[in-house]
Order: structure tokens, then sequence, then C-alpha cells
């Protein structure tokens, strides 16, 4: 990347199996990929990311008990862009100088 930038990637796995009566019957795998960029000595940021970029979100379960067996799989378009501005107002470094105004009282003590 070139210098400045930040990179990000985020990912989610969730494999087949089966917990107490539901069975997930395929794999689950979500990708986020993100890109920052700072400007006016990091007063000012922008964030492009895309969430679920592969399209691999979805839901594909088996839910059963000893009357009922039901089927379900959805796959809804999870895909997004997002844009994020950020400012930074009134970021003033600090302007303390130490003065050692308490030295005497600690010396007191």
């Amino acid at each position: 990347m070139p210098k400045g930038f930040l990179l990000t990637l985020d990912t989610n796995f969730q494999g087949k199996g089966s917990q107490q009566n539901i069975v997930f019957t395929d794999h689950q795998f979500i990708v986020n990929l993100g890109v920052t960029k700072s400007f006016f000595s990091e007063q000012l940021s922008v964030v492009l990311k895309g969430h679920d970029i592969f399209h691999g979100q979805t839901m594909d379960i088996k839910v059963y008990n000893d009357r009922l067996n039901i089927y379900q799989f959805s796959r809804w378009d999870t895909r997004e862009l997002e844009l994020t501005v950020r400012y930074k107002f009134n970021t003033a470094k600090n302007r303390y100088k130490e003065t050692r105004a308490g030295q005497g009282e600690i010396n007191r003590m």
C-alpha cells in the first residue's frame, strides 16, 4: 500500500455442524475489506469498506424435532459499500507546561 494508507481485512467463518436441534448444512464465510486514508495531520480520515465482498453470508439450516422437519435456505444481498468521513475538531496539542507549582507541598509532607 502507498504510504499513509491502512488496509483492513475482517473475516468470519462458520462451519457445518449441529447445535441442539439445528443442523447447519453449509459453510458460511464472510470477508470484509476496507482502506483508510488520513489527511491534514490526521484531523480528517476517510474510510471505504466493502462488506461481504464474496457474497458468502447464507443461512442453510435444518430444524427438527420428533414430529417436524424444516429445511430453510436463505441468501440475502448482504454486500454493502460503506464510506465514513471523520473530522476531528479542536485537536490542539496539550498546552500544559510543568511548573512544579505543587513541589513545596510535596516537600512539606
